[in-house]
């Protein structure tokens, strides 16, 4: 079983949406990242992991969108993006998504892939 590790999270995603409230999950995935830790040793995978936390906290705190951020060790971050208008949302999640996979391809020696879910009905429903 995976274990989500929520970050600071606003709001809860355990509150039912208001009605015309929508969610999207967006994914970010470390290429590699397993075979190169081992490759390259933990100092090396804790640095890159280091700097990616500050580039995911950074786009959490600065993506108004972005009502919750878990960590999935060792090398996945889901952002779950809430609005009322969905079509917003999804290009807003695709932005995401991609300004994270290229911050990744700048700052550290990993590349990343995003991921993005359908739009729903609020955050309780987005798997």
């Amino acid at each position: 079983m995976v274990e989500l590790m929520p970050t600071e999270s606003r709001p809860p995603a355990t509150v039912a949406a208001p009605a015309g409230w929508f969610s999207v999950v967006a994914l970010l995935d470390v290429d590699d990242f397993v075979v190169s830790r081992l490759a390259r040793g933990p100092e090396w995978a804790a640095a890159q992991i280091a700097t990616i936390e500050q580039l995911t906290e950074a786009e959490r705190a600065d993506e108004p969108l972005v009502s919750s951020l878990y960590r999935l060790e060792p090398d996945e971050w889901i952002f779950v993006l809430s609005g009322a208008d969905p079509e917003y949302l999804e290009e807003a999640a695709h932005e995401l998504a991609e300004r994270l996979r290229a911050r990744v391809a700048a700052a550290t020696e990993c590349t990343a892939t995003g991921g993005l879910g359908g739009v729903v009905g609020g955050p309780d429903q987005v798997e």
